[in-house]
């Protein structure tokens, strides 16, 4: 089963999964599970493994705690920028720390 179709089928398990994260990263988690409108990079950006039930990065498990961003164990302050460059097509306010993030996340 492919994340939209989990989503379809289960909208409860979506919210209930949503509810463990802070405002700003369940705002670009939601939108990213429920995008419809192509405003998320599934392609290069996070990736939702449904079979391990983990966001990933690359070849990187993305891990959140609070606000703040885990790659490989490496704390991230959890910007909307930063959310923004991990999750969106067109990332808008960002830093140039993500790009040592996909340097690392895609070896």
């Amino acid at each position: 089963m492919n994340t939209k179709t989990m989503i379809e089928q289960n909208p409860e398990v979506v919210d209930q999964f949503l509810e463990q994260y802070a405002i700003t990263p369940r705002a670009y988690i939601d939108g990213f599970l429920s995008d419809a409108e192509g405003l998320y990079d599934t392609t290069t950006g996070a990736h939702f493994v449904l079979n391990t039930n983990q966001l990933k990065l690359g070849r990187a498990v993305l891990e959140i705690d609070g606000d703040d961003i885990l790659i490989d164990s490496i704390r991230y302050k959890g910007t909307a920028g930063l959310y923004e460059l991990i999750f969106k097509s067109c990332p808008q306010g960002y830093t140039k720390r993500y790009r040592n993030i996909l340097k690392r996340t895609n070896r």
